[in-house]
């Protein structure tokens, strides 16, 4: 194969009825029906009623968990597989065999598909929540432990690297705040918690929120067990939609950063603040953070709505890196009040698919020469609302919007600048083919 770039994953879809070992350039990626050292008296353990091409998908490369360092299963070039195809009895010599591997060229593949969803103390539309349409829905009103499942049909075995939670399109309260995610391959096996998720933050309507997993092996049954809101007496939650999938790994993660200083306001709810890539989870901040400030453990991504005034302190962020490893960043808040000689100006951006190659820039007076105030080098909510809230001393100022690649953004991304809280918009328009936007105002 030439190139691995942008590639999820691959698929090996296999005819075999009783035990198999698979090797990929002399790494063994699977096995099923087989215990113990591979050799000429191993006994296939498992035994299918049918004879079909069972499927099985798997990373490019692993994870590096712990102590455990990544391995490549493929590799630029040539590559070898191995198949053991392995019988009942040691004395069987016949076999049935057939083999197919292919490359998921994508970035993101939904791996939900071909299969059975069961939900236990769940209400609503709680089979049909993979299907993406707007209007479906589950939810549960009590805090009695429930559990949502799929099962991929003939015994697919699919790996997964996260999953993704979509609220409903109109949903505001009720959000699901904590869940543990499980695996197994059958009935007979005990439950493998892949992961416990808990204190997600959210804060706009029909949001969605990414949740990376430390997962190298591929599973029949994947089950979220306790979705639940994280209070004893506020237990109603619903969401909307749920994807599975296998997502293809950067070559290399940058290290975390955070535009910063983060000046908030007194009582209002600040525009959120995230991190310079999607590829970080597991957000940790040291020392505590002040009531009123949230950095959700998934995503890292800084909510604010602060009561007190404080004077500016730094805060250590570190945080896990899709692939292996980790990486801190220090970022410095302060919380003043927006009075006096200042007014409160919101920038809001509706982009399209391509988030990453929106920007702006504020400037002090009139033209892009000035000095530059506040930027965000790249957006991050997809097919959604981003928020920039800047506490301005009065006086001239010019925004400046770009689209990295000058193709403009797709109908109907755009953006407009408000006063005091949306009191007021006063400025608005959308992204054309070419140089960008430039505006000011006072």
């Amino acid at each position: 194969m030439d190139s691995l770039e942008d590639v999820a994953g691959f698929t090996i879809s296999l005819r075999y009825l009783y035990g198999c070992v698979i090797y990929l350039n002399g790494v063994e990626v699977f096995r099923n029906g087989v215990d113990g050292d591979l050799s000429a008296s191993s006994i296939g353990l498992n035994a299918y009623t049918d004879l079909l091409y069972h499927q099985i998908s798997l990373p490019v490369k692993t994870v590096a968990i712990g102590e455990t360092p990544a391995v490549s299963y493929l590799q630029q070039g040539s590559n070898v597989i191995a198949v053991a195809i392995v019988g009942q009895t040691a004395s069987q010599t016949a076999s049935v065999f057939d083999c197919a591997v292919r490359l998921v060229g994508t970035t993101y593949a939904s791996r939900v598909f071909n299969s059975d969803i069961s939900a236990s103390v769940i209400s609503g539309s709680k089979t049909e929540v993979t299907e993406h349409y707007h209007v479906t829905k589950m939810n549960a009103i009590t805090c009695t432990p429930n559990s949502w499942m799929v099962t991929f049909k003939n015994d697919r075995r699919e790996w997964l690297s996260s999953i993704t939670l979509y609220l409903y399109y109109q949903q505001g309260t009720q959000q699901p705040k904590q869940f543990v995610l499980k695996a197994r391959n059958n009935n007979l096996e005990e439950w493998t918690t892949l992961k416990t998720v808990t204190d997600m933050t959210w804060s706009l309507k029909g949001e969605k929120k990414k949740i990376w997993l430390e997962n190298n092996k591929p599973y029949n049954q994947y089950r979220l067990e306790n979705i639940a809101t994280g209070s004893e007496t506020e237990c109603a939650w619903e969401m909307g939609s749920i994807d599975l999938a296998m997502d293809a790994f950067p070559a290399t993660v940058p290290e975390l950063s955070y535009s910063t200083p983060i000046v908030i306001n007194k009582d209002v709810e600040m525009g959120e603040v995230y991190p310079n890539s999607e590829y970080f989870f597991d957000f940790v901040v040291t020392p505590a953070l002040p009531e009123g400030i949230t950095v959700d453990p998934m995503t890292g991504k800084i909510s604010v709505t602060a009561r007190t005034e404080m004077a500016a302190a730094s805060y250590t962020i570190t945080a896990k890196k899709v692939g292996g490893g980790s990486s801190s960043a220090t970022v410095t808040l302060s919380v003043e009040v927006c009075t006096g000689g200042k007014s409160l100006i919101t920038l809001v951006v509706r982009t399209d698919y391509w988030p990453h190659e929106a920007s702006y820039q504020l400037h002090a007076g009139r033209g892009v020469s000035g000095e530059v105030v506040q930027s965000s080098d790249a957006l991050a909510v997809p097919n959604g609302l981003n928020y920039a809230d800047w506490c301005l001393p009065h006086a001239l100022y010019t925004v400046e919007l770009k689209d990295a690649k000058k193709d403009g953004w797709a109908n109907p991304a755009g953006w407009w600048l408000t006063v005091d809280l949306g009191a007021m918009l006063f400025e608005m328009g959308q992204m054309p083919v070419g140089a960008g936007v430039v505006t000011c105002f006072s």
